[in-house]
């Protein structure tokens, strides 16, 4: 049986959402994609493996569609206006994820590293976002941060 990650990913979310943390193990996530423990343990070993794969879900979407609307020949104020309908669009469609890395759910300390190192890129495109914008005058100048 070929275990497919963004399954594993949304149930591990819907686990986590109605359950918290605590909740969130191999067992409660292979019955909610209704396969065995067994099957699931195969591919997904411990919870701190059902946390990367929150994570790289979470993550990689996010930073694909960021990084392809910055790259469009848009002017500032249009590429500004874009990443915050992105970015909203995201925390809308992931918000059973938040808790995940903002309440500190049991990431791995090399999985914290990779949650950092991403939120520091991904805080970079932001920042050139908004500096282009404040060269163009689309919003008033200060520190881009």
């Amino acid at each position: 049986l070929e275990i497919d990650f963004n399954a594993v990913a949304e149930a591990a979310a819907a686990v986590f959402a109605e359950n918290g943390y605590e909740g969130v193990s191999i067992d409660a996530v292979a019955e909610k994609l209704d396969i065995s423990r067994a099957t699931l343990y195969r591919t997904v070993p411990t919870k701190s493996h059902l946390m990367g794969i929150l994570f790289e879900r979470a993550t990689e979407e996010l930073n694909l569609s960021a990084t392809a609307l910055v790259a469009q020949d848009r002017d500032p104020e249009s590429t500004l206006l874009a990443l915050i309908r992105l970015q909203i669009g995201t925390a809308v469609q992931l918000r059973q994820y938040m808790n995940v890395f903002f309440g500190g759910a049991g990431l791995s300390p090399e999985m914290y590293a990779r949650w950092r190192a991403w939120t520091r890129d991904y805080e970079r495109v932001w920042i050139g976002v908004v500096g282009r914008a404040m060269d163009a005058g689309v919003i008033p100048v200060d520190d881009p941060v």
